[in-house]
């Protein structure tokens, strides 16, 4: 991911920390979220640390130069992830569904880059929303009934996939004036997600929530600075932030309070976190499930050695009782992760950055870090992004209209590139994250180390490894082994028959 690629997202993500205002987001059992709090007092950055922008980052990059399709003044119709209802969390903001101004800067930024979008190609911006499991049925319903409504679909990453290996989508090489290699698309995210070099999903300026759906470990500074945890904004600098000194600190952390002799409910733990949060873990240790050969094609590498030695570490930091608390092992536990955060009896909260919505009237402060590597040896601190709650953009079989809808893909992320960027720096400039320079530079590492991997569109493709790993954690399984070998195959076939369906599709 570029430098201005990852500065857009810093800034997206201090508009949800910072917009107190509105109300808290419901509480949910597949996301994470921090405490809101300012930074502790750290050693100055090297002088070769780039400081947190000030201004509003340049988008200065040339305009595409696409003569204006005539659109004949009909419907441009856009179906895509609802923002409202239980979607909200993690979809706050209208990717093209806004209809008016409200005052709100992203909603009214999204409508004026509308209205010049329809100006230009003489179009009415019809932008429909439903569930994520509805924009996938709708999409292949229509592609199967060969109806054309929809020119534009904007669906979750683990869909992507299916829709193109049941043949419902075209390939982003055959959309006219899409120039990857402009700064307004995400070029890294959509290679990995080739197969036989060929891409079927759109990622750009107008995909929030590949960046709202981003890893992410949150920590409570007053826990911090009580028991004197060391600097950890200094130990990820330094290169030193690993998942062994996360799990050392969560462990020393992690006492009995109420002298029961034993480490429950009202305790203090070290680590608080669901099961889903592996993938934020495995992730951060610059591996991926799935590799590509010489022809771009899909390898499983789950049972890798490198990844079992990795799955190794993260089984004794979950599963260790005496540092983490799993809520997926006490089931019958009333106080949720993000509550031993609010009362100061945890340290640290494995989460996405959307679950920043949840927390951001909490009162304790608290810091952002990237997830921790494998070890010092690893070069760069990486991240991935929810399968589920990130979203691209796919252009349906049906579309009859393929130069409109190509240019209009164009435009419609250069505008986002060039208007939204600025509209989401004013919104941070009275933010208090804004002004916390530790926070700017974690989230700076954070984003640019985004690589997600080829298993996370496959996930709804039949494959269950993320349903597997999570059992592991729900069970508090120490040996896993059997399990591992037992599932490989299946998934490995599932891979394999959707490769050759794209593949065979595509000729």
């Amino acid at each position: 991911m570029n430098k201005k690629q990852s500065i857009l997202i810093v800034l997206l993500v201090v508009i949800i920390l910072c917009t107190a205002c509105g109300p808290a987001a419901p509480q949910q059992t597949d996301t994470t979220a921090a405490p809101q709090t300012q930074a502790p007092q750290t050693t100055p950055a090297p002088e070769t640390t780039a400081a947190p922008e000030t201004t509003a980052p340049e988008t200065t990059a040339a305009a595409p130069q696409i003569a204006a399709i005539d659109g004949k003044n009909t419907e441009f119709r856009i179906l895509g992830r609802q923002h409202t209802n239980a979607d909200a969390t993690y979809n706050p903001y209208p990717e093209f569904a806004a209809t008016a101004t409200t005052g709100e800067i992203m909603n009214d930024t999204v409508f004026k880059r509308n209205q010049a979008l329809e100006d230009k190609y003489n179009i009415k911006i019809v932008a429909d929303v439903d569930t994520r499991e509805n924009v996938r049925n709708r999409l292949r319903t229509y592609v199967q009934t060969n109806d054309p409504y929809y020119d534009l679909v904007s669906i979750a990453t683990m869909y992507a996939f299916t829709m193109a290996s049941e043949g419902h989508l075209i390939s982003t090489d055959k959309i006219p004036y899409v120039d990857l290699e402009k700064p307004w698309w995400h070029t890294q995210t959509m290679e990995n997600y080739t197969v036989g070099n060929i891409g079927y999903s759109l990622i750009g300026d107008i995909n929030f929530s590949q960046f709202l759906s981003a890893g992410a470990l949150f920590f409570n500074q007053n826990v911090a600075t009580e028991y004197k945890v060391p600097n950890m904004y200094d130990l990820v600098r330094e290169g030193k932030w690993t998942v062994d000194q996360m799990h050392a600190i969560a462990k020393d952390i992690t006492r009995d309070l109420n002298g029961d002799q034993a480490i429950d409910e009202q305790d203090m733990w070290g680590l608080v976190t669901g099961n889903f949060t592996w993938m934020n873990v495995f992730y951060g240790c610059d591996t991926g499930l799935i590799e590509k050969d010489e022809n771009d094609i899909p390898v499983l590498v789950w049972n890798s050695e490198r990844n079992l030695s990795i799955i190794d570490k993260i089984t004794s930091l979950l599963n260790d009782g005496e540092a983490t608390m799993m809520s997926n092992q006490h089931p019958t536990w009333k106080t949720t992760t993000d509550d031993y955060l609010r009362a100061n009896r945890a340290l640290f909260r494995i989460g996405n950055i959307y679950t920043a919505l949840s927390l951001r009237n909490m009162e304790p402060e608290f810091g952002i870090l990237p997830m921790p590597k494998y070890n010092e040896a690893q070069e760069n601190y990486t991240t991935y992004t929810h399968y589920g709650h990130s979203n691209v953009m796919v252009v349906p079989k049906t579309n009859a209209r393929l130069d409109l809808t190509g240019a209009f893909l164009e435009d419609a992320t250069y505008l986002s590139y060039k208007d939204l960027r600025p509209a989401f720096f004013e919104a941070t400039l009275t933010g208090k994250i804004a002004r916390n320079e530790d926070t700017v530079e974690m989230l700076n590492i954070l984003f640019a180390g985004i690589n997600p991997d080829l298993a996370l569109p496959f996930h709804g493709a039949g494959m269950t490894i993320d349903t597997v790993m999570r059992k592991i954690y729900t069970d508090d399984m120490d040996s896993y082994a059997s399990l591992l070998a037992s599932e490989f195959t299946a998934n490995e076939t599932a891979m394999k028959t959707n490769t050759e369906k794209l593949l065979n599709g595509n000729k």
